[in-house]
């Protein structure tokens, strides 16, 4: 039974929950209002504003600010988010993620998550 239960718990952890789907409101320090959708799961997880930027919350900073993989994390750049246009062409686009390695970084932990739960089903 001990083994049994064991079983269904690790295949629980291989299927991912969606994040939640309905559209979230932030208002930045300077009184702005920032509308976004969380995506992923908890492989990986981040906030996608309407325009498809990819945005985190900067804890230092206290705002919302465009993400930029380092080291095969999301974390926020130190560029806040802003929908002035002035204020985003004056931004520097550098920290703006693509699609496509969006979509590797999340296949990539999503291939680490499995290799942990299979390195973990070898030890018992």
């Amino acid at each position: 039974m001990k083994y049994l239960l064991s079983f269904f718990f690790l295949v629980s952890l291989l299927f991912a929950a969606p994040a939640y789907p309905g559209k979230r409101t932030f208002i930045q320090p300077n009184g702005e209002s920032i509308t976004y959708h969380l995506q992923g799961d908890e492989h990986l997880h981040w906030m996608e504003t309407n325009e498809g930027e990819i945005i985190l919350y900067s804890k230092k900073n206290k705002r919302m600010e465009s993400a930029l993989i380092k080291n095969t994390e999301l974390i926020p750049s130190g560029q806040a988010i802003s929908h002035n246009k002035r204020s985003r062409k004056s931004a520097s686009l550098q920290h703006s993620i693509s699609q496509k390695d969006l979509e590797a970084l999340y296949k990539y932990k999503r291939e680490e998550h499995s290799n942990r739960m299979r390195k973990s089903q070898m030890h018992h």
